[in-house]
């Protein structure tokens, strides 16, 4: 008895040791950036005038808080900014309106849109299942919650950042009519 149980142990303590992949991002451009790694508890801060960029590692995603201290409304136009990746693909940006001393966030890359399923369904088909759970007080409809990626290959905005490569940023904004540029290069890599 007592060998089974080690047996068990040793097939189900490694499966807990492997936990998951993180990742940290450095911006390798604009150099005089030079802010350090972003991981996901050390967020890192760029300032580009008129702007701050705020930088943090969440999940498998750099996630960038921009912030706009003046007193003018900003746009982040989505049809002059560009992400390229590594392997040369453009891929397109959103629009994203910035107001007078506030912040607006852009996830990269940008999780693809997910659809619920609503509402009773009828189907048919052979499975196992477990049994599972049910818990039925408050419970007016089967809502379990399931989820269902969209993935459109030909869709320009979605795209994968892969582990260890590079991308290059080129935001244009809209201040009062005027336009200006920022460029940031940053690479993806696993934590060490």
């Amino acid at each position: 008895m007592l060998l089974k149980v080690k047996r068990i142990l040793l097939i189900f303590i490694p499966l807990f040791l492997i936990g998951c992949t993180k990742y940290q991002y450095r911006v390798i451009q604009p150099a005089q950036a030079d802010i350090g790694v972003v991981r996901e508890k050390s967020p890192q801060t760029i300032t580009r005038e008129p702007l701050e960029y705020h930088l943090i590692a969440i999940e498998t995603r750099l996630v960038m808080e921009i912030l706009n201290p003046t007193d003018d409304a900003m746009q982040l136009r989505g049809d002059l900014s560009t992400v390229v990746t590594e392997d040369g693909q453009t891929h397109t940006m959103r629009t994203l309106p910035i107001a007078a001393k506030a912040r607006a966030r852009i996830i990269l890359p940008p999780p693809p849109p997910t659809m619920e399923r609503t509402g009773p369904s009828i189907t048919f088909g052979a499975g196992m299942s477990s049994g599972g759970y049910r818990r039925f007080d408050n419970d007016y409809y089967w809502d379990d919650n399931r989820r269902y990626r969209y993935n459109d290959p030909n869709d320009p905005y979605f795209w994968s950042w892969p582990s260890p490569s590079t991308i290059h940023l080129r935001l244009v904004y809209d201040r009062a009519g005027r336009q200006f540029i920022d460029e940031l290069v940053i690479e993806k890599s696993k934590a060490k």
